[in-house]
């Protein structure tokens, strides 16, 4: 089973919590489409996952840098 498991465009996985988002780690959501990174959070592991979210739910990943 996905860490992902139950995400979707409008839903947060199964695995998140009101005090706990599987993306950030902490009580800040980091859901794709539903409310993002905060500055406070752009952590390099943070930004991974949050790369393995929009994979999941197939949106573009906005803090991705390219050059």
């Amino acid at each position: 089973m996905s860490k992902y498991s139950g995400m979707s465009r409008s839903q947060c996985p199964a695995d998140c919590k009101p005090d706990r988002c599987i993306i950030t780690e902490r009580p800040n959501c980091g859901h794709p489409c539903l409310s993002g990174l905060q500055m406070a959070v752009k952590t390099p592991a943070v930004l991974a996952r949050y790369a393995e979210a929009c994979k999941a739910v197939g949106v573009k990943n906005i803090h991705e840098v390219t050059q």
